[in-house]
């Protein structure tokens, strides 16, 4: 699809590889936005945040990943996501996470929200329709961007087929951090979750 190499040409499962973190990846929200909102002015910062946060966190996971494989990537990933994620919702005045229908930390699972745009974005993909990232006027709630997450090659040794791309050891590795995880069964291109973005509006 063409909305997989426009948007999130990213190993983004090298990030979502090792995981969320143990607590619900959301940074502090203080993003102020006018009553009148152009949510495609907001599609474009959304854009923007997450492929900057990709970039940021991507990098430090593979390092963690050539230093010392899954199990390091992983252990790096649980300790670590949280705070960088939270860093770079401050640098971005916005509240930045990451979830899916399939968590591997339960504390990252959907709202009915979120759930429901998952959905949407899983029917778009089965059918072969672009799924287009978004943004929409949340009222006091402030503005939502959503954007899918896709599984990379390089995501699968976390990610992937257990017994396939995924071995027996590392996925044990990985539930003895996550023990409710979810997060298996993925093939390349693959829809495995979306980014959230939001940003406040101004609370007077």
């Amino acid at each position: 699809m063409k909305i997989k190499q426009l948007y999130f040409l990213l190993p983004i499962l090298v990030l979502s590889a090792c995981g969320p973190s143990d607590q619900p990846e959301s940074g502090t929200t203080v993003s102020e936005v006018p009553e009148t909102v152009d949510l495609k002015t907001y599609e474009g910062l959304g854009t923007q945040i997450t492929a900057a946060s990709f970039l940021t966190l991507s990098g430090k996971v593979k390092s963690a990943m050539q230093e010392g494989g899954v199990t390091n990537a992983v252990e790096y990933c649980k300790v670590s996501a949280y705070p960088i994620i939270d860093s770079l919702s401050q640098a971005h005045n916005a509240s930045i996470s990451r979830t899916s229908l399939k968590p591997r930390n339960y504390k990252n699972s959907p709202v009915p929200r979120e759930k429901s745009v998952l959905k949407q974005f899983e029917v778009d993909w089965q059918l072969g329709k672009e799924v287009m990232p978004f943004a929409e006027d949340m009222g006091a709630a402030g503005i939502n961007f959503y954007a899918p997450i896709w599984t990379q090659k390089a995501c699968l040794q976390c990610h992937g087929v257990i017994g396939e791309t995924l071995t027996a050891k590392n996925d044990g590795i990985i539930k003895g951090l996550y023990p409710n995880d979810k997060a298996t069964g993925y093939k390349e291109n693959d829809l495995r979750g979306m980014w959230v973005v939001n940003f406040k509006k101004d609370q007077q």
